[in-house]
């Protein structure tokens, strides 16, 4: 394409410096015109050149368009009329799952897990092992084969997406906030009112994280919470999750502690035990200390499970 950009800005250029030349020497324009309309044909040759350097880049994002619209016409008609799912007990079982994002990597392959109710998981590995795909496949971001995935035993093929995922907590490292103030941003969701809010900030002694906010609570974070260190935005969303904590049976954390400072960590973890109590829990993490909290540690490597032990 690069080559095929070139040969035709070439090309304009000297078709429109011809013509410039023949009308010369024919007598249409005069000498001091001829160089003015050089001048003119290069500086814009180069912006058509930037204009055709883009058109691949359009193309592509054109193709990539199309492929967003016809995956999500393709969910849409696969969740259409679905039942809804009421999870009572928060059980999740995989079976002989397989899985990847290309015909050459395989990241699951006839993978088995089986999480018991009100069990704490805590899922480490190095990056780059599937831990993270395996949450997105239970939140329901992939698409897998019926009778892989099932939530107190329904496959999750069978039920509206939307109806599991309003059932599910899920706490990832992009927190989104917006740009109002934090009892805002904690109501955002749910009927939490501003007394149960501060029942909340008490109850985890959150003055000592947010302290140094010249407004408290009421301060506004900015645009996507800029204005907050990246463990207030964790707990910001945290407490979002107590508005809908009665209906929770499973909760998912992907790295809740990732780059907090050791008080912030301890009050994260303090929050998520609380928050976990009465539901499944499952955590992806790096940190060794987060396994505090949990009660069984799975180990996967290359999609496969390679340590399964309870505390």
């Amino acid at each position: 394409m690069k080559y095929v950009n070139s040969f035709i800005q070439c090309l304009i250029f000297i078709i429109l410096n011809g013509m410039v030349i023949y009308y010369y020497k024919i007598g249409k324009i005069e000498f001091s015109t001829m160089i003015s309309l050089n001048m003119i044909i290069s500086y814009y040759v180069t912006c058509i050149a930037t204009l055709m350097t883009a058109i691949p880049d359009y193309t592509n994002h054109i193709g990539i368009i199309k492929s967003i619209d016809k995956f999500l016409t393709m969910i849409d008609k696969k969740t259409v009329d679905k039942p809804l799912l009421t999870i009572t007990n928060g059980t999740i079982s995989i079976k002989n799952l397989n899985f990847s994002h290309n015909k050459t990597t395989k990241i699951f392959n006839d993978f088995n897990l089986e999480i018991k109710s009100k069990q704490h998981i805590g899922i480490i590995g190095e990056s780059g092992n599937g831990k993270s795909t395996l949450i997105k496949l239970i939140m329901g971001y992939f698409l897998v084969k019926n009778d892989t995935i099932f939530i107190d035993g329904h496959d999750i093929n069978k039920y509206s997406i939307e109806s599991i995922r309003s059932q599910i907590i899920y706490l990832n490292q992009s927190t989104k906030l917006f740009n109002e103030s934090i009892y805002y941003n904690i109501k955002y969701g749910n009927k939490l009112t501003d007394k149960q809010i501060d029942d909340l900030i008490k109850k985890f002694n959150l003055e000592k994280i947010f302290g140094n906010l010249e407004n408290g609570f009421k301060t506004v974070v900015g645009v996507n919470g800029d204005k907050l260190s990246g463990g207030q935005k964790q707990i910001v969303q945290l407490l979002r999750s107590y508005g809908s904590i009665n209906k929770v049976k499973i909760s998912i954390f992907d790295e809740p502690t990732a780059s907090v400072d050791p008080t912030t960590k301890e009050t994260i973890l303090h929050i998520i035990k609380d928050l976990t109590s009465e539901c499944t829990s499952i955590m992806i993490t790096h940190d060794p200390t987060n396994l505090s909290i949990v009660n069984r540690i799975i180990k996967i490597s290359n999609g496969k499970i390679i340590e399964d032990k309870t505390k």
